[in-house]
């Protein structure tokens, strides 16, 4: 037997949150980039504070979406490891004529 994983699933997700974290790096671009001298001096100063504050919280966003894709990704990697040395070192214990056997045989073939 073999541990199934819908690995392309994973990769998928990987990408998605890729992504995402894209967007949210684009959003914090915008924001940094906010001139709040233009609303005058008696709103400019609460401006900076609420845009500074949700610059802080996008980065913040960002990053855990680009940690979610990064272990997504290495998730999908460590399975395709781990099932592959373990189809190996079951075949090396069935006997010589049976060592090139996979855990997935064709229907009919049990």
């Amino acid at each position: 037997m073999t541990l199934q994983v819908w690995n392309h699933k994973l990769r998928s997700a990987a990408a998605d949150w890729e992504d995402r974290g894209d967007d949210l790096h684009g959003a914090s671009k915008t924001i940094s980039a906010a001139d709040t001298t233009l609303l005058g001096s008696r709103v400019a100063g609460v401006a900076k504070t609420f845009l500074t504050n949700w610059g802080d919280e996008i980065e913040s966003l960002r990053v855990r979406a680009n940690l979610n894709s990064s272990e997504l990704s290495d998730t999908a990697s460590e399975f395709g490891i781990s099932d592959k040395d373990t189809v190996e070192a079951m075949q090396r214990l069935l006997s010589w004529e049976d060592r090139d056997t996979t855990p997935v045989q064709p229907r009919g073939l049990r």
